[in-house]
């Protein structure tokens, strides 16, 4: 099984906008509102592939009611929610020539709330694998995402990290399964500021050899990078017209692991990883396995 750690999940809601106007009123031609955050984003794309999961995260208020009772609908996720007295987040993502967010910073959890999510992790055995992604929780200052590591390390599970720069780089010494950068959190770990292949690829290689994890960098239009001790390639990304780029990324490592742990072959696997984020980013079908198989067979690999 495949759990999924948001401990900052947000209710995300989308504004489309023929354009945004400071200082006046604007009018939206569109709108929408989405349970999300990066793990519950995975779990959702792995729904979509028919991959179970068990989302796990804290929820509270009207909002963490209105996100369960959506993700509830999905017949491949489990939910095992942290229950807090705080509300969730609302973040407000507005669509229009260039894509613009306000992510609200989220609720205090109090150390008994802490403690009943620590506690949810007792069912986890090594057999499963655990991903942990995005931010942590407003108020935390005891290091909860260590927290965890440490106990998912203790019972030898296998765990997966995609969190900020600053995260990455303090929890990178755990050795992470694989690690799922963008660029700026891959420039933070790298301390590099780099933004070609060439020169990005020598340092995602470093990481994995020094870590002995893989890493899954994604470049936005220009593709991703995937590096182990083994291999090394450059995944192309087609161009295409971008609705938007909200939780491509994570449609990115769902795809990579959802193949992978049917093949065990990380070329077929980045393809099918690249596919589906294009079709998050054009806003198409995410559930059309053949659609997705066609694209995934067009998608260009360069060994690196």
């Amino acid at each position: 099984m495949i759990y999924t750690i948001t401990l900052n999940p947000s209710l995300d809601y989308y504004l489309d906008l023929p354009k945004l106007k400071l200082g006046t009123l604007n009018r939206s031609t569109d709108a929408r509102v989405v349970a999300a955050g990066k793990g519950i984003n995975v779990s959702v794309m792995l729904n979509s592939l028919g991959v179970k999961s068990t989302i796990l995260g804290f929820f509270g208020g009207f909002t963490g009611d209105y996100m369960l009772g959506q993700l509830g609908r999905y017949l491949n996720i489990h939910l095992r929610p942290t229950m807090i007295k705080g509300t969730s987040r609302i973040n407000v993502k507005l669509i229009h020539e260039q894509e613009t967010e306000l992510n609200a910073a989220g609720p205090e959890i109090s150390g008994s709330e802490l403690n009943n999510l620590l506690n949810q992790l007792n069912t986890i055995t090594p057999k499963d694998i655990v991903v942990i992604s995005g931010s942590t929780t407003a108020n935390d200052k005891t290091g909860l995402i260590e927290q965890i590591i440490k106990y998912i390390i203790q019972r030898k599970i296998d765990f997966v990290l995609d969190v900020s720069g600053q995260e990455l780089k303090k929890l990178i010494k755990y050795k992470p399964l694989i690690i799922k950068p963008n660029l700026s959190e891959f420039q933070f770990l790298a301390d590099t500021e780099a933004t070609d292949i060439k020169k990005l690829y020598p340092q995602a290689k470093k990481v994995a050899e020094i870590t002995q994890n893989r890493v899954l960098l994604s470049l936005g239009k220009n593709g991703a990078i995937f590096v182990d001790k083994n291999k090394a390639y450059h995944v192309e990304a087609p161009q295409v017209k971008v609705k938007h780029t909200v939780g491509a990324g994570d449609a990115l490592l769902a795809g990579y692991m959802s193949k992978f742990e049917k093949t065990s072959d990380h070329k077929v696997s980045l393809a099918f990883a690249m596919a589906l984020a294009v079709k998050k980013v054009e806003g198409g079908d995410v559930t059309n396995l053949a659609e997705l198989e066609t694209l995934a067979s067009s998608i260009k690999i360069k060994t690196l």
